[in-house]
């Protein structure tokens, strides 16, 4: 190995000790270089000069002194306020955007809508210019710089790969849309972009404080009103194993509103996923129909039959279920999920999951979206120039 081939090796051992270092911060700060080195499985001389090299680079500052009975109080090392995450929810129409600070902790947002309809046309061109010029003029209006931004991380509906997504839910025939590259192109940015419900759920997890912890496996449901003219709701689901989501594939994975509905009275035209018992589908009819008690008692049964289902298709440790759609239904879909479960206990001698409601849906695909772009820092650091010493 030539000297000039050791020296690149070296530093990119460096880039990904400050990215590592910089992740465990982003989960447990303010911490020592003890608690650091723990957490990143490094050494404590590695961290200590990831430290310094990260607050050379304003990522990083000095919080004080650990508080302890006896000994020396150790130094308490916490993340840059002046940095920031740049999320986005892409929900069609509904458009937001929230910038986070390195804690992720929210600090502005804005909610829009993007001009589009089922007849929009050449949509694959028109739309990332129009997502461009918006958070452009949110930035340009929050007086942010983009020195000051280490990353965009991106949620949108349906299918993404490559940089690309699909919203199939949102548009008759649609193309793949491009977004990564547009983005990246316009900001000088390292992008990533992930489905919404996906992203919420890493967001659920991360508010749970369990995105490090081992052996979670997590599903999450979510029912959301669309505001186009139509007045229909969209269906969503995400399901975490082995520290990330599963995407399948070709990035459709967990598409729980396109899965089919056990209704022998349920016959219509096929959805644009090509499934003739589509949930999302059976559920927009439904709320059509002009008697409504009747129809939203199907709607409740039929979500109720797809979350166990999901039990016994994913045996979660955690199961999220997000009826912002249908807020008068949570307690009757939870209290039979409570009845389900202890059943289950009794038949299988098998405990949990837990059941939950989300704590946020409002800003949660946009803090999701953060999220993702943090840990695609510690995945491929040489990406994010605010990682380099220069």
């Amino acid at each position: 190995m030539s000297n000039r081939e050791r020296a690149l090796k070296h530093n990119h051992s460096q880039l990904v000790s400050r990215a590592n270092v910089l992740r465990s911060l982003s989960t447990h700060t303010p911490a020592t270089i003890k608690q650091l080195a723990r957490r990143a499985k490094l050494s404590k001389p590695t961290v200590t000069k990831s430290i310094s090299q990260l607050k050379e680079l304003g990522l990083v500052s000095s919080k004080g002194h650990r508080d302890q009975p006896k000994g020396r109080k150790p130094a308490l090392y916490g993340l840059s306020e002046e940095h920031y995450w740049l999320g986005v929810d892409l929900e069609i129409p509904d458009l937001r955007i929230a910038v986070y600070d390195l804690s992720k902790r929210l600090v502005k947002s804005k909610t829009d809508f993007v001009g589009m309809d089922g007849e929009f046309k050449d949509v694959e061109n028109s739309l990332p210019v129009e997502l461009i010029e918006q958070v452009e003029e949110f930035l340009d209006n929050q007086k942010i710089s983009l020195d000051s931004v280490l990353g965009i991380g991106v949620g949108v509906p349906g299918m993404v790969k490559r940089g690309y997504f699909r919203p199939f839910s949102r548009l008759k025939n649609p193309p793949d849309i491009p977004l990564t590259e547009p983005l990246r192109d316009a900001f000088g940015l390292p992008v990533v972009i992930g489905n919404d419900v996906d992203l919420e759920l890493l967001a659920e997890l991360d508010r749970r404080n369990l995105l490090e912890e081992p052996g979670v496996v997590a599903v999450y449901l979510a029912t959301r009103p669309s505001k186009a003219a139509d007045h229909s709701v969209r269906i969503g689901g995400s399901v975490y194993h082995k520290d990330d989501t599963l995407q399948g594939a070709i990035g459709s994975a967990n598409e729980f509103g396109h899965t089919s509905v056990a209704r022998t009275d349920f016959d219509q035209d096929t959805c644009n996923c090509g499934n003739p018992k589509c949930l999302e589908t059976f559920v927009n009819r439904k709320l059509g129909e002009q008697n409504n008690e009747p129809a939203m008692d199907d709607i409740a049964e039929a979500l109720s039959d797809k979350l166990r289902d999901l039990i016994f298709f994913y045996n979660p440790s955690l199961l999220v279920v997000d009826l912002l759609a249908f807020p008068r239904m949570v307690k009757l879909v939870m209290d039979e999920l409570d009845d389900f479960i202890e059943l289950r206990q009794e038949q299988l001698s098998t405990n949990g999951p837990e059941v939950v409601t989300p704590g946020d849906s409002e800003m949660a695909c946009a803090r999701g979206a953060c999220i993702k772009s943090y840990r695609n820092l510690a995945l491929n650091p040489e990406k994010y120039a605010h990682l380099s010493l220069h």
